[in-house]
């Protein structure tokens, strides 16, 4: 990562993107899992998605009134016009996957979150950083972390992938 992020406003826009993004993303892989036939996973990302777009809502009324800063794409933090989770993501996303494994991939995206964060109130502790910045960052961190928990107790509820879960003797054709 680069750069820093050196008011609340700015952490805000970042995390408005980041929730966004991820809301998305989960809609999307949902679409494609149910044109793979693969719906308790499609049901799961649905979820997951909804989640994102409430945690969006709030925020965005938590920023009503604010100005919130225009960041262009290539000025975010992250040095990319993505969010840094969202290659991984698309990399792990897998037409048989199970829940087990969309679970695992949402834990693993509030970890990136935890350590964006924590890295805002690393960044901002040198004496000179602002302290409500710092109490933003740790408050965005706690709810990750919170969330974070919540799904690996609900990964619990569903057994990890067999051996070979990726093998299908009757591939979808890519149409080109």
């Amino acid at each position: 990562m680069r750069g820093a992020v050196v008011n609340c406003e700015t952490l805000l826009v970042h995390t408005l993107v980041i929730l966004s993004e991820t809301g998305e993303c989960y809609e999307m892989f949902a679409d494609q899992l149910k044109v793979a036939n693969n719906s308790e996973t499609a049901e799961l990302f649905d979820e997951l998605a909804e989640v994102q777009h409430k945690r969006t809502g709030n925020l965005e009324k938590m920023m009503e009134g604010l100005e919130r800063p225009h960041i262009s794409p290539w000025d975010f933090t992250w040095d990319a016009d993505h969010s840094p989770e969202m290659p991984t993501i698309n990399a792990a996303v897998h037409y048989l996957m199970t829940p087990h494994q969309v679970l695992s991939l949402a834990v693993n995206v509030e970890q990136w979150a935890i350590e964006f964060f924590t890295w805002v109130d690393q960044c901002n502790s040198n004496g000179k950083g602002d302290d409500a910045l710092r109490q933003l960052a740790r408050q965005f961190s706690h709810d990750a972390e919170k969330f974070r928990k919540q799904l690996l107790k609900r990964q619990e509820s569903f057994p990890p992938p067999e051996e070979g879960w990726d093998h299908d003797p009757d591939p979808p054709l890519i149409q080109e």
